[in-house]
Protein backbone atom coordinates (compact mmCIF):
# COMPACT_ATOMS: atom_id res chain seq x y z
CA UNK A 1 0.00 0.00 0.00
CA UNK A 2 1.09 3.59 -0.69
CA UNK A 3 2.03 5.66 2.36
CA UNK A 4 -0.01 8.89 2.28
CA UNK A 5 2.36 10.67 4.68
CA UNK A 6 5.05 10.70 2.02
CA UNK A 7 2.77 12.49 -0.47
CA UNK A 8 1.45 15.27 1.80
CA UNK A 9 3.88 17.65 3.44
CA UNK A 10 2.48 19.91 6.16
CA UNK A 11 5.71 21.83 6.64
CA UNK A 12 6.29 24.84 4.38
CA UNK A 13 9.25 24.65 2.08
CA UNK A 14 12.04 26.84 3.41
CA UNK A 15 12.17 30.10 1.43
CA UNK A 16 8.84 29.47 -0.30
CA UNK A 17 7.15 32.44 -2.03
CA UNK A 18 4.17 32.25 0.35
CA UNK A 19 6.42 32.47 3.40
CA UNK A 20 8.25 35.46 1.92
CA UNK A 21 4.94 37.16 1.11
CA UNK A 22 3.58 36.64 4.62
CA UNK A 23 6.83 37.94 6.11
CA UNK A 24 6.66 41.07 3.93
CA UNK A 25 3.02 41.71 4.85
CA UNK A 26 3.73 41.26 8.56
CA UNK A 27 6.70 43.64 8.40
CA UNK A 28 4.64 46.24 6.54
CA UNK A 29 1.85 46.05 9.12
CA UNK A 30 4.26 46.54 12.02
CA UNK A 31 5.87 49.53 10.28
CA UNK A 32 2.68 51.26 9.12
CA UNK A 33 0.40 50.54 12.13
CA UNK A 34 1.94 53.14 14.49
CA UNK A 35 1.55 55.84 11.85
CA UNK A 36 -2.14 55.11 11.39
CA UNK A 37 -3.06 54.57 15.04
CA UNK A 38 -1.67 57.74 16.58
CA UNK A 39 -3.93 60.56 15.48
CA UNK A 40 -1.97 63.69 14.75
CA UNK A 41 -2.56 67.25 13.73
CA UNK A 42 -0.55 68.97 11.04
CA UNK A 43 0.27 72.57 11.92
CA UNK A 44 1.03 74.77 8.94
CA UNK A 45 3.48 77.56 9.66
CA UNK A 46 3.46 81.02 8.08
CA UNK A 47 6.81 80.37 6.36
CA UNK A 48 5.35 77.35 4.54
CA UNK A 49 6.74 74.72 6.87
CA UNK A 50 4.65 72.20 8.71
CA UNK A 51 4.96 69.72 11.54
CA UNK A 52 2.79 67.04 13.12
CA UNK A 53 1.81 66.76 16.76
CA UNK A 54 -0.55 64.56 18.75
CA UNK A 55 -2.23 67.50 20.46
CA UNK A 56 -2.25 71.28 20.38
CA UNK A 57 -3.72 74.17 22.33
CA UNK A 58 -4.84 77.55 21.04
CA UNK A 59 -3.99 80.61 23.12
CA UNK A 60 -5.75 83.90 22.82
CA UNK A 61 -8.66 84.81 20.62
CA UNK A 62 -6.91 86.25 17.59
CA UNK A 63 -8.43 85.31 14.25
CA UNK A 64 -5.40 86.39 12.18
CA UNK A 65 -4.32 83.93 9.52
Amino acid sequence: MLDVHLLISFEPVKGSPMKKLLTAITAAVFLIYPLVVSASYIIHLKDGGEFATEQYFEKGGSDKV
